[in-house]
């Protein structure tokens, strides 16, 4: 409807079958209104900036008029008479020739009625209007609404011209109330960790060097069930030092606490726990943190034993090696099997079997062979096989005296909470 009207705006008639060339406007805006009203006429536009751009170079000169035959004189141009569409001027009417035929007009294009909520026109003003350029007003029919003539114009500001009225204010939609009887929902909470995940945080921390962290964390996870966490509370209160067995780790802020590693290791070993079970022993071994009681170290060494814990095979292996009067009978045989099954899977289990070959006891001497035990031992970070192999430095036993070399290893293994190592810098007037 807009292309329609644009065509007449411009001095033409409605669009029939054939399109007619507009006698005020140049050929290259012909070819434009040819290009967008018929596509079988002439090529369509690619892209919108193609359209524009030819628009802004047909809105310049007319057609030239056509040269008159020689020997005649030009007529000026006469204005084209409005005569009743459909039907021909009357037989010699000024602008036509008697006798030439007469092409008959096409039938007006009846226009459908507008939809009813299109916005009504706005009555006239008595303030001037500007003139609107006629490739503006193509455009408009050509893009099919006249929201991109507030881009095109001056001062547009990229919005639809308003018909009047006043600017409606937008609305705010209001949020649904639940029904009577049924609860808001509530944001989700974050689910809760595993007590294994909280285990895995302490770890980090332990890692990292966050003794304050890693007790932290582990104190969470022992609240959520974890045994893990129960036995490296309890460990870490009986060394001073939060490690792993036999390894060194950060110093726990206080020191030891043996009526705290009691009850997290009695905690743990209920659980089921190895390492707790043996630990469990010591402290009533000791008489650290409770009363000393063999009896009780003796039954708690054999049950870690039997779940085959090698933290229990091994102390199990140096109470037979010693023995303990009234309670264990000394049975190196019983020592050696204990000891050797230990071995593969803890690393003081090794050490301590490569410093029986180093001595022969309760094994057959092997020198070299025990050496190379302690030294794969201690280079794995253990600190058994540190203690073990400073005494071999401080005694020659298979290496040159070396006492300065037994001080570095034995202040490492006193750092981690090895008590004999300790022990043994106390006595030769060292710290560590």
């Amino acid at each position: 409807q807009l292309a329609a009207l644009s065509y007449e705006l411009l001095g033409g008639s409605p669009p029939s079958l054939r399109h007619r060339p507009l006698a005020a406007a140049s050929e290259a805006a012909n070819d434009v209104l040819r290009r967008t009203l018929d596509v079988r006429v002439a090529p369509p536009f690619a892209t919108a900036a193609d359209f524009f751009t030819a628009l802004r170079g047909a809105g310049g000169k007319p057609r030239a008029a056509v040269a008159a035959p020689s020997g005649t004189a030009p007529t000026a141009p006469t204005a084209p008479r409005r005569t009743n569409r459909g039907t021909a001027p009357a037989l010699g009417a000024p602008g036509t020739t008697v006798g030439a035929p007469v092409t008959p007009k096409s039938a007006p294009v009846r226009l459908p009625p507008p939809p009813a909520d299109f916005p009504a026109p706005v009555p006239p003003t008595d303030s001037p209007r500007r003139a609107v350029p006629a490739w503006v007003w193509l455009s408009a029919g050509a893009l099919g609404g006249l929201g991109i003539l507030a881009v095109l114009l001056p001062g547009g500001s990229g919005e639809a011209p308003r018909r009047g009225g006043p600017t409606p204010t937008p609305t705010t939609v209001a949020t649904p109330s639940p029904p009577p009887g049924r609860p808001t929902p509530q944001p989700s909470k974050p689910a809760a960790r595993s007590s294994d995940a909280i285990f895995e945080a302490g770890e980090r921390a332990r890692l990292a060097g966050d003794a304050a962290g890693a007790l932290r964390e582990y104190e969470a996870a022992a609240a959520a069930g974890s045994a893990r966490a129960k036995t490296m509370l309890g460990a870490a209160m009986y060394y001073g030092v939060i490690n792993e067995p036999d390894r060194a780790g950060p110093a726990v802020p206080g020191g030891r606490n043996y009526a705290a590693a009691l009850r997290w290791l009695t905690e743990a070993s209920d659980a089921g726990d190895g390492r707790a079970t043996t630990l469990l022993a010591q402290i009533y071994l000791a008489g650290r943190g409770a009363t000393a009681d063999y009896g009780r170290a003796v039954a708690l060494a054999q049950r870690a034993s039997d779940a085959g814990s090698p933290h229990g095979q091994t102390m199990l292996a140096l109470l037979h090696a010693n023995g303990l009067p009234f309670h264990l009978v000394q049975s190196c045989d019983r020592a050696a099997e204990l000891i050797r099954r230990a071995a593969p899977g803890s690393t003081s289990a090794q050490a301590i079997l490569g410093y029986w070959k180093v001595n022969g006891n309760c094994v057959p001497q092997d020198l070299f062979g025990g050496l190379r035990d302690i030294r794969g031992a201690e280079a794995k970070g253990s600190l058994t096989g540190a203690y073990y192999l400073g005494l071999c430095y401080a005694n020659s036993l298979g290496v040159e005296r070396d006492d300065v070399r037994a001080a570095v290893l034995w202040r490492a293994a006193a750092r981690g909470g090895y008590e004999a190592a300790e022990e043994e810098l106390r006595r030769r007037g060292l710290n560590w």
